[in-house]
This record gives C-alpha cells, structure tokens and sequence, in this order.
C-alpha cells in the first residue's frame, strides 16, 4: 500500500495529503499496526515526551463522552486482557506509599457520589460479602486505640492545615490579586469563552453559580486574557495538583483556540502592535 504524504518546509503534513487527515473516517491495516506497536517495544520515553502525550490526548478526548455500548467493549476486553496474562497490573506486588494515599484521599475530597454509582457500589459488595463470613472484618470490634487513630485521622483541620497540608506552597493562596482582576475583567474572559468551561465544556446556564477565572500560569499579578482561563468550580480544583500539566495543557489550548503564543519555557509572547 502506497501513501503519498506531502510535507511544508518545517516537515509537518499538508492538510489534505496526509497523516491524520488522510486516515480521518479510516480504519489502518492490521499490518501497519502491528509494526508501529513492534517498533515501540522496549522503548523508553522521556518525561517531557509523556507529558507532551498527556496534553495532546487531554485535548484530542476534552469534551467527550463514550457510549455506554463502548464503555462495555473496553471493559469486557480490558478483563479478558488481564484474564489471560496479556495486561498486568502497574500496582501488582505494590504497595501505595502514605503521601500517595494521602493525595488520593485529598483529591476525591468534596466529590458527590451519584445515586446510580451508589447502587452500583452496593450490588457489587453484595455479591462479593453475599457469605458474611468473607467479610474480612466479620464478627470484628475495632479497639479504642484504633477509634482514636480514625478520629484523629478525620480532623482535617488538625493534620491537613498550614504547611502540614502536601499541597503547601509557602502560603501564596494568600498573596492579593493584581487591580486589573475586577468584576468588568473576569466578565470580559467569561464572554470571550462564551460563557464555557474550557476545559469540560458545561454552560453556565447548567451551573449555579458564575465561571471561574483561572491564572493559567497562577501568577496573579499577571492578569491578561492571555493567562486567564474559564473554568467551572469543578474543574477549577483540580488545577491545584500538576500544576506543571495544567499550564502547559491550557496554554495549548488557547493556543489553538485563540493563537495566543508562548514559549517552551511557558512564558508569554505578547505582540505589541504599534
């Protein structure tokens, strides 16, 4: 099979002629696949490679949703995978360290189950306890000391406070925000993104409450459109992890959408007309 591919003067396709644009609508040959996965084997990607992929994929996928009929593809394949030894688990034989624990705990702080999730929840843990004696705390009673460790381990406001918090970045949620981040700014960048998270796609109209306005880069004495961001409550929290990540995936993002230009160092370009 003969593919003519067409590239500019900086080696990136012409659109029409091929790479994506080509095989758009197309399903590749299983042949051209499997080489491509056999060339990959044994290779070792760089940080700044995996982070670029990172943000690519979070675009490409930014927005959508798969079918229930393809979420039950994945998952009956994905268990087959690990069925027959093809996929291994990273954790197998691992243990998660107590920071570890600790972000994941922080991080589905504040989250709301749905019902369905619930139900879903208990059917599940049903049929796994449906013999009470599998339970592994069956006919169990916690001790005082360990009543006390879970007390303790629930005031939030005890362990997770000030610079004992794994997030603490010596207090800067406390420095003031520039002059020029008013009320008539932050209606300007939520009218400029059309009133849209930027980052899951809700409308305000769904929300009850107004867009956030994130620094993309948390700089808060540099408010201009080209740092500043729309975003849902939702969404807004998770910009507190990775922050490294998520300067670099919105900077992308505004890139394409609005051709503001920065770089690779995540600064700025500001073009002065004159």
């Amino acid at each position: 099979m003969v593919i003519k591919i067409i590239r500019n003067k900086k080696g990136r396709f012409i659109k029409g002629t091929g790479g994506n644009d080509y095989w758009k609508g197309k399903k590749q040959p299983k042949e051209m696949i499997e080489k491509r996965r056999l060339k990959l084997i044994g290779k070792v990607l760089s940080e700044d490679h995996k982070i670029k992929i990172g943000v690519a994929n979070s675009i490409a996928l930014m927005g959508r949703k798969n079918p229930e009929e393809t979420k039950k593809k994945i998952s009956i394949s994905l268990k087959k995978a690990y069925d027959e030894g093809r996929r291994i688990s990273c954790m197998k034989g691992k243990k998660h360290s107590n920071e570890t624990k600790r972000k994941m705990s922080l991080s589905h702080m504040g989250k709301k189950i749905s019902e369905s999730t619930r139900k879903k929840h208990s059917v599940r843990l049903k049929k796994l306890y449906k013999d009470k004696n599998k339970h592994p705390f069956y006919g169990k009673k916690q001790s005082e000391e360990t009543k006390n460790k879970i007390g303790k381990a629930n005031s939030l406001k005890e362990h997770f406070s000030g610079d004992k918090h794994p997030n603490w970045k010596g207090g800067i949620s406390f420095e003031p925000y520039d002059k020029n981040f008013n009320d008539k700014f932050r209606r300007a960048i939520r009218k400029r993104d059309n009133q849209v998270c930027m980052l899951c796609g809700v409308h305000r109209e769904k929300l009850n409450r107004a867009l956030c306005v994130h620094h993309i880069n948390y700089d808060k004495k540099l408010t201009i459109p080209q740092n500043c961001i729309s975003l849902c409550n939702n969404c807004h929290s998770k910009t507190s992890f990775n922050r490294e990540l998520w300067i670099n995936i919105f900077q992308k993002l505004m890139n394409e959408k609005y051709k503001y230009k920065y770089y690779e160092s995540n600064q700025i370009i500001m073009e002065l007309k004159e």
